[in-house]
């Protein structure tokens, strides 16, 4: 239809027809090289390959799954490629047309990596403590991989698209197998694997010092800082600061959440949600053994398990930090190796069934936490000189995710009322509640 509507230079059709290709994910290609398992074959062009007419075409291998994270990736292989190779033509509109098609596959295949068929039905119409009681009963067991063996799920679990590792405490892009620590000085150094919920609040009893699902990849420095005082959320607080370019995330202070004025670790605002839902995880699969361990963010019960002023602030950042792409990777690379599952990645509305608003209703696999928008709703994507505003009538919330032409996710989550969004200049394909919009900041 596009080229129909928009005639241009003949030689672009080709490179269509290799982005069709590419999304069905169809491959043309040597008979011997059906299985192969070898890594992508990069052809560069002439000098630095990241700049504008330089960038990489890549011969992709087969796959035996597409997830969104691929789909964005080849699409900003496709898109410029006609500039990697001198193409002397006019493909903004192009480029953005293909990644608007892109990302709606990007968006249905997201919708698909779920848990398996019936994976959660002895949950169904429970609430509450039962909920959070036969949660365990169906992610309990799991295969313990060790504490050695987190690092081959990691491998899997949280590596960018980049291929280095991601970490949730500092700007550094780990290289895959180096700089474990070790000895550390300073932010930047090393990385180790870091107990959210700390080993000592368990004594270091298993499988929770090896269950992947809290224990993540980070920098060694910040981790140490962390030790193994609460998440919270504090004022000023110290920041470990910047090291050789790598910069440190979080902070080290007195809370001042209301009902707790110890000592806290703030995470970053963009990985609090993860936190939170990693905490519910562990509240659910140790369901019988966390009434045992020994931390102020615990009731040392098992339901509701936190302490009141921690259910405050768990749901509240499980709410102001939805489920992301990252996350559900993570659960889909852990539940490969461990063979269960995080629930509340799954079905975030079950937080809500089981602490928050709808303890006291029954939960179901239909059931949502978001309002639904209704016949007389109105959303309006509007540019600002800043970035863009998304306003939603009649108290909704409505899931948006917001890209740039090259494939990067500037936010993926949820929009209530008039949200604003900081952008720097650029193009940008904005999906809000399943409509795609284009816009440009200057």
């Amino acid at each position: 239809t596009y080229f129909h509507q928009n005639p241009i230079n003949h030689t672009i059709k080709p490179y269509f027809l290799f982005a069709t290709l590419t999304l069905f994910n169809i491959h043309l290609r040597p008979k011997h090289d059906k299985y192969s398992h070898t890594p992508p074959k990069i052809i560069r062009k002439n000098s630095h390959p990241t700049t504008p007419a330089n960038r990489i075409f890549t011969t992709i291998p087969a796959l035996t799954s597409f997830n969104k994270r691929e789909i964005i990736r080849r699409s900003y292989i496709f898109t410029n490629f006609a500039d990697a190779n001198n193409q002397s033509i006019d493909t903004m509109k192009l480029k953005t047309s293909i990644f608007t098609l892109w990302l709606s596959a990007a968006v249905f295949t997201a919708a698909n990596a779920e848990a398996p068929k019936g994976y959660y039905n002895s949950c169904e119409n429970l609430g509450g403590r039962n909920l959070l009681s036969e949660l365990q009963d169906v992610i309990d067991n799991h295969h313990n991989v060790g504490y050695d063996g987190l690092w081959d799920v990691y491998a899997d679990s949280d590596v960018r698209d980049n291929g280095t590792i991601w970490d949730m405490y500092s700007t550094k892009q780990w290289v895959f197998g180096k700089s474990k620590c070790g000895n550390y000085k300073n932010v930047g150094d090393c990385y180790n694997r870091e107990h959210s919920m700390p080993k000592s609040w368990f004594s270091e009893g298993s499988p929770m010092k090896s269950d992947a699902f809290h224990v993540y990849p980070t920098d060694g420095k910040v981790n140490g800082q962390r030790s193994n005082y609460p998440y919270g959320e504090c004022e000023g607080g110290k920041n470990l600061g910047t090291h050789n370019g790598v910069t440190a995330l979080g902070r080290l202070g007195r809370s001042t959440f209301e009902g707790y004025s110890g000592t806290v670790f703030e995470p970053i605002d963009e990985y609090k949600g993860d936190f939170a839902r990693t905490y519910f995880y562990m509240a659910a699969r140790y369901n019988d053994k966390i009434s045992s361990w020994k931390s102020d963010m615990l009731a040392h019960n098992s339901y509701p398990a936190f302490s009141s002023w921690a259910v405050k602030l768990l749901l509240k950042w499980h709410r102001q930090d939805p489920v992301s792409e990252k996350e559900r990777d993570r659960n889909d690379a852990v539940y490969k190796h461990q063979k269960n599952r995080n629930p509340f990645i799954d079905h975030p509305e079950m937080a809500e069934y089981i602490w928050g608003d709808k303890s006291d209703q029954r939960w179901s696999s239909t059931s949502s936490n978001l309002p639904e928008l209704n016949a007389a709703g109105e959303i309006k994507v509007i540019p600002t000189i800043s970035g863009v505003e998304i306003s939603v009538s009649d108290d909704a919330r409505i899931p948006v995710a917001i890209y740039s032409v090259d494939g990067t996710c500037r936010f993926n989550g949820q929009a209530a009322g008039h949200t604003s969004f900081s952008l720097p200049r650029g193009i940008y394909i904005i999906n809000a509640n399943g409509t795609a919009h284009r816009i440009s900041v200057k």
